[in-house]
């Protein structure tokens, strides 16, 4: 491995495109815009910034165009998979860029990862990936989107979707529909026996036991509004 600049990713980068001249552009951080670095090292340099508080929350899995100075990004709420938090006010969707900050511009309204080949623009749609005609010139979709596969595996929390394309028009894909980062809530006692399940499969995030062992409260992800709740369960009936 070599190292080519700092990041201020303590989350994790968020995906990063190479260009036949040398240029790379990537996501440091969950929570950042795009930046550019040459790939023989040094400072990397901001190309996008977020829109202000309340707004887009992050611009990620940036992708080249095949002219190498416009490249794809995907832009969306702090919300997992988009939409509730940190993105009111704001637009969400795949745009395009240029590295000399000219262009700026929403291609579709559609938060997935993408591929590019044969003047076709690939995403992901409800699990279902589509192809949509786009022109890299004039940086546009064209006509409709239509199916690829279905059940393509998508990571709602990281906007991912799992396939790639290559420039001959060789697609390869995962399936197996959306991740939903369901987990559950067990019982342990202290040497480690499991003693029980609490609750259905959700994706759970912070909780906390009350002092007196009766009451668990949890913050919830709900799929159907896309905002993170706080429920309190009832140990002995299992019931939030």
């Amino acid at each position: 491995p070599l190292t080519l600049c700092d990041s201020s990713g303590g989350s994790g980068g968020r995906g990063g495109s190479w260009n036949r001249d040398g240029v790379i552009v990537f996501a440091p951080s969950a929570t950042s815009g795009i930046s550019e670095v040459s790939a023989a090292g040094g400072v990397p340099t901001p190309l996008t910034k977020l829109d202000a508080p309340g707004k887009i929350g992050t611009h990620r899995w940036p992708l080249f165009l095949p002219d190498g100075s416009h490249f794809l990004y995907v832009a969306r709420g702090a919300a997992i998979g988009g939409g509730g938090i940190g993105a009111i006010g704001g637009i969400e969707g795949i745009f395009a860029a240029s590295l000399d900050g000219k262009e700026n511009k929403l291609v579709v309204r559609e938060v997935s990862s993408m591929a590019y080949a044969s003047r076709h623009l690939l995403f992901v749609r409800e699990g279902t990936l589509m192809a949509q005609g786009f022109n890299p010139k004039r940086l546009e979709v064209t006509g409709d989107a239509f199916p690829i596969a279905e059940q393509v595996q998508f990571d709602l929390g990281f906007s991912l979707a799992a396939f790639s394309v290559s420039e001959n028009g060789v697609l390869a894909y995962h399936a197996g529909g959306a991740l939903q980062s369901f987990s559950k809530l067990f019982w342990f006692d202290r040497t480690g026996k499991e003693l029980g399940v609490l609750g259905d499969p959700v994706t759970y995030y912070e909780l906390r036991i009350s002092p007196d062992g009766q009451k668990v409260a949890v913050d919830l992800f709900d799929s159907a509004s896309r905002n993170i709740d706080l429920w309190i369960y009832e140990v002995s009936r299992g019931l939030r």
